[in-house]
């Protein structure tokens, strides 16, 4: 195992090379060598099940959560500062800044609008996020965004005020 990767070990003239399963999986399944990296649709590296080809910079859209984060929604943090929610999404190795809100709810909303636009690649349900409706939790009927923001509090157990800092 190779960077948490399996490999298969290949012999040519005695000499042997690792070489990483889920490529040959791919080579097998497509009939050709993979061209640059590949990706991990459902980001689970031992299941070599969705593998597709990318970018480096498409697949460091299908990441999960930093260990530093504490919001726990990736591209949303708080800033001390300011008292306020920070939004922000990488793209091509620079930050591009969404904005600051007084609302966790409303950066996540930024950051969801911005992944539309700025990462068609990443592997996620495809909703748009302006329907209060489809982002619901626990499908609760809901009409506008403040009844959405009050539905996703009590599923999340967030107190019911604007300004909450986790």
């Amino acid at each position: 195992m190779t960077n948490r990767y399996w490999c298969v070990e290949l012999i040519v003239s005695g000499y042997s090379r690792p070489i990483k399963a889920h490529r040959v999986i791919f080579a097998l399944t497509h009939g050709r060598w993979p061209s640059d990296q590949l990706d991990h649709e459902n980001r689970n590296k031992a299941a070599n099940r969705n593998l597709r080809e990318a970018t480096n910079g498409q697949n460091q859209q299908n990441t999960g959560l930093g260990s530093l984060n504490t919001s726990g929604f990736k591209g949303v943090s708080w800033d001390k500062k300011r008292r306020k929610w920070f939004a922000f999404i990488m793209v091509d190795g620079r930050q591009l800044h969404l904005g600051y809100f007084i609302d966790i709810l409303d950066a996540i909303m930024a950051r969801l609008r911005a992944e539309r636009i700025y990462y068609p690649f990443r592997a996620r349900p495809q909703f748009d996020p302006t329907d209060v409706q489809a982002l619901a939790p626990l499908a609760c009927p809901v009409t506008t965004v403040e009844q959405w923001k009050l539905v996703v509090r009590g599923a999340w157990g967030l107190p019911p005020r604007i300004h909450f800092r986790p």
